[in-house]
């Protein structure tokens, strides 16, 4: 029994000095590079109805019941969503959208792990027609967090997660161009 006893406490002392000594906040980046306009791909960031094209989350969960609220787009806009354990629940609210650089969210999650972070969407046009959006997450970590963070459980979720979204989103944002090409030359002309 004393050896299970010391092993548990050594096991439990290495987690609170895991979880001691990660940061008290986060930040996560990544980027892509989409074949679209900027306008393409803001209007699916702007609006919370097109996030269900392309949500990594909405992918896990396709009964997960949604609330929206404030306008339709642009910074107000909100998204309540309640779902099953792979994406619990919580709020987003747009709060600041400015157009063609960068679109701000509040992310307010409940459960399953309580977390407050900011989404930063920033666009850039290196060249004309190719956006590259960077998705950041910023916030504050609980002791949980921490924890998961140290044992590089978190990271591994939001990467998996956010790369995930931003593939779906380049291949939605491409494909709204495409079909924009599409309609703005017309329909092909007959050959003889």
């Amino acid at each position: 029994m004393r050896p299970l006893f010391i092993a548990f406490a050594v096991v439990g002392c290495g987690l609170v000095t895991l979880t001691a000594a990660r940061p008290a906040s986060f930040h996560y980046e990544w980027k892509v590079e989409v074949s679209a306009p900027v306008e393409v791909v803001e209007r699916q960031l702007v609006d919370l109805h097109r996030w269900v094209s392309w949500s990594p989350y909405d992918r896990f969960d396709h009964d997960m019941e949604r609330t929206f609220g404030g306008p339709d787009s642009g910074a107000g806009a909100s998204l309540a969503w309640r779902g099953d354990h792979r994406v619990g629940a919580g709020h987003v609210v747009l709060t600041r959208v400015t157009p063609g650089k960068v679109v701000l969210a509040l992310m307010l999650v409940d459960r399953p792990i309580r977390s407050a972070s900011i989404a930063t969407f920033s666009l850039a046009t290196p060249r004309p027609g190719i956006t590259e959006v960077t998705w950041q997450v910023d916030g504050q970590a609980s002791l949980l967090n921490r924890l998961l963070m140290g044992l590089g459980i978190l990271e591994g979720h939001l990467r998996g997660k956010l790369i995930v979204g931003l593939q779906t989103l380049k291949h939605v944002a491409e494909a709204e161009a495409a079909a924009q090409q599409r309609v703005s030359e017309g329909p092909p002309v007959p050959t003889n």
